[in-house]
């Protein structure tokens, strides 16, 4: 999702990518990475594995890097009772 240089969101936003240009007042979560352009601005967390904040860009909040969620093999070896 972009959110352009004239654009304003006033509430959440979830994508797999996320690119800020304009004015966002709420969380942006993307599962893949989160950038905000220079002319960006958010006012909220930002939560993405990547996460790239260009010069000039402004943040009110938090950032968390949490890694990607993969789904992962079943665990081999586990016994089971019953």
């Amino acid at each position: 999702m972009t959110v352009g240089s004239d654009g304003e969101v006033e509430g959440e936003i979830h994508a797999r990518q996320v690119v800020v240009g304009g004015r966002v007042r709420g969380d942006v979560r993307a599962s893949e990475r989160a950038e905000l352009t220079s002319s960006g601005a958010v006012e909220g967390s930002v939560q993405a594995p990547k996460v790239v904040i260009a010069e000039g860009a402004r943040l009110e909040g938090s950032v968390a890097m949490a890694p990607e969620e993969k789904p992962g093999p079943p665990e081999a070896g586990k016994s089971r009772e019953g």
